[in-house]
Parts: structure tokens; C-alpha cells; sequence
């Protein structure tokens, strides 16, 4: 896919998982039990790396305008904690932060993507896990997942003018 990033060692590793979607990093799981029922989950982090091979635009901000529209009908997001200017493969692309919600409208999930389009192509690399008000699988992977979003690199072509 013409892309290369690093990422720990303990993280996960899955190619070309389905759709636009070619390449999905799991966090280490973590595991949590319920005192009252004995209930057990699994905690799960994950990162995902689409390329979008028609974007329909190359204009970023349409992109990345687009992308934020269907969030907001998909999910219902009405708030989001961060979204800015980025750089990811030494080019210009935008970040957002927000939370997504369950069927009883509790904060479900917490997303972390990052948008850009390069060569022609769209690049949203994605990290999301389990929402929580406390520490949690999310915030312990997070500076490993802006790592590995640090890290992507994507093989640029050129062609003789």
C-alpha cells in the first residue's frame, strides 16, 4: 500500500483486515472483572490504517469536512475535545478527538484520527478503544498509538516534469 510505520512490539499486527481498512494494530488486551456479578471483560485498543484510493477531492479540508459530516450523522458526535491542523508524513492533514455514544446514549468509545490526503489518496489513521472518565486501555496506549501516527510514512512518487 505504499506506507511504512513502526509500532511496539507487543502491539498486535493484522493486514489488509477489510474494505478501505488494510492494516489494524491491537494494544496488549487488558482485562477487567466486575466484583459484584464476577462479569469479565476484555479491554481492547486498536489502530487502523485506511486508504481511501478515490477521496473525490484532494482539497484537505473538503476531505476532512466531509469525513467530520458523516461522524456527526453516523454517531451522533455533537462535541468533540480536539480537532486542529496536523502534520503526518511530512504533510499538512488534520486530528480529531471525540467520544461516541451507546444505544442508552453513555459515552461508548474514544477515537483519535488523523486525516490526509498524499498523492492522491486519502490516509485516516485511527486509534479508538473503550471510553472511560478514568485511567484506562485507551489512555495507557495513547502516546504508543501518536507514536506509530508519528512514525507513518507514506512512499511518496514522483514523476518527471
Amino acid at each position: 500500500y505504499g506506507f511504512s510505520l513502526r509500532y511496539p512490539r507487543n502491539w498486535t499486527m493484522n493486514e489488509a483486515v477489510a474494505g478501505r481498512t488494510v492494516l489494524t494494530l491491537v494494544a496488549p488486551i487488558e482485562t477487567g472483572c466486575d466484583s459484584e456479578t464476577s462479569q469479565c471483560y476484555e479491554y481492547i485498543a486498536t489502530l487502523t490504517v485506511e486508504v481511501d484510493q478515490n477521496p473525490r477531492t484532494l482539497v484537505l479540508e473538503d476531505y476532512f469536512n466531509k469525513a467530520v459530516s458523516l461522524l456527526q450523522l453516523e454517531y451522533h458526535i455533537t462535541t468533540t475535545s480536539k480537532s486542529a491542523p496536523a502534520i503526518m508524513s511530512n504533510t499538512r492533514s488534520y486530528q480529531i478527538e471525540y467520544y461516541t455514544h451507546d444505544e442508552r446514549g453513555n459515552a461508548d468509545r474514544d477515537f483519535m484520527q488523523y486525516y490526509a490526503i498524499i498523492d492522491g489518496k486519502g490516509y485516516i489513521l485511527s486509534y479508538f478503544g473503550p471510553y472511560s472518565s478514568w485511567e484506562n486501555v485507551y489512555d495507557h496506549n495513547k502516546a504508543d498509538a501518536q507514536g506509530i501516527v508519528d512514525s507513518f510514512s507514506v512512499t511518496r512518487t514522483y514523476k518527471p516534469a
